[in-house]
């Protein structure tokens, strides 16, 4: 007589524990591999530079919709303040905004410098005048650097404004 076979509960079915752990090791890897190339694909200073260059452009677009003289300024503590002004060459300025920053790169790795100064005043570095007409008052550098990576974002006469890396 033959003993009946058991389909459900077959000694066959299901993974063993080292199968089990050599899957979960072979995850692991990939995820430390993921991790670290997006470690590596992070680029505070190509971030805040495009930020900044979106920033000129927006400001550039301002001075030509509303008529007015806009400046970017870079003050001693590495913020950018906007303002408003009849001209470039006014001596009375409207502050409109101001971007700390500390929004810009939240883990404070980004360092601003200007690297070709327009002009000083009170103690601030113009980083761009735009006219009512969209030209600039006079072409600037503002380096954005974080360790050995930095940028550049230039502003022409014109009022063109240019990212390029260092």
């Amino acid at each position: 007589m033959t003993t009946p076979r058991n389909s459900i509960h077959s000694p066959t079915q299901g993974f063993t524990l080292l199968e089990l752990l050599v899957v979960m090791a072979i995850l692991g890897i990939l995820f430390g591999f993921g991790m670290w190339s997006y470690r590596s694909a992070q680029n505070p200073a190509r971030e805040v530079s495009r930020g900044t260059h979106a920033a000129l452009i927006q400001l550039r677009a301002d001075a030509v919709a509303n008529t007015q003289a806009r400046r970017m300024i870079l003050t001693n503590g590495g913020d950018l303040q906007f303002q408003s002004g009849a001209t470039c060459a006014a001596t009375t300025w409207t502050e409109t905004s101001t971007v700390p920053l500390a929004d810009l790169d939240p883990q404070s790795r980004v360092s601003l410098t200007l690297a070709s100064p327009t002009f000083t005043a009170a103690q601030t570095k113009v980083v761009a005048c735009f006219s009512s007409r969209g030209q600039a008052s006079a072409s600037s550098e503002l380096q954005v650097r974080a360790g050995t990576r930095a940028y550049v974002v230039e502003v022409a006469l014109g009022g063109a404004v240019r990212t390029r890396g260092l």
